[in-house]
């Protein structure tokens, strides 16, 4: 019986020494992964203390700009007014001309016979304008004789 115990015993050590390493194993593999999921943890701490970094530079280079921009907005805003004005403008003018070109056409198309109708046109008078001015004459604008020591 003895010999029983002993071989329970020695079973037993055996199953302590089999079970010792292997929570040792465990421990390895659980302590791997801790510190591979460590290390990924401070590689996207970092990540996310750069991407705020950058945030905080964006957001000063666009507080920096707003104004700018503000006043782009405002300058292109008074640009678009002046410019609908001047269109306003130029189609007012356009249909005053359209209004007057379209006054001088008949209403109807003139028949053929009309057309062929002889008119009588008065002959042109240019009035006081018909008669030629005098030619000019040199003696009008011939420069004074010359006076002086040199005189010929």
């Amino acid at each position: 019986m003895a010999r029983d115990g002993a071989s329970a015993d020695g079973q037993y050590a055996s199953l302590a020494r089999r079970v010792s390493s292997l929570e040792s194993q465990r421990n390895k593999s659980v302590d791997q992964a801790i510190s591979q999921v460590g290390r990924r943890v401070d590689n996207l701490a970092r990540q996310v203390e750069n991407a705020q970094g950058s945030l905080r530079r964006l957001k000063a280079e666009f507080q920096e700009h707003q104004p700018g921009e503000r006043k782009r907005q405002k300058t292109l805003a008074a640009g678009r007014r002046k410019a609908d004005n001047r269109t306003a403008a130029v189609d007012a003018e356009l249909q005053v001309i359209t209004d007057i070109l379209l006054s001088g056409v008949p209403s109807r198309q003139p028949t053929f016979d009309e057309l062929l109708r002889r008119t009588e046109t008065v002959p042109f008078n240019p009035g006081r304008l018909g008669v030629p001015a005098p030619a000019p004459q040199w003696q009008d604008f011939a420069p004074p004789p010359r006076a002086g020591c040199r005189a010929n």
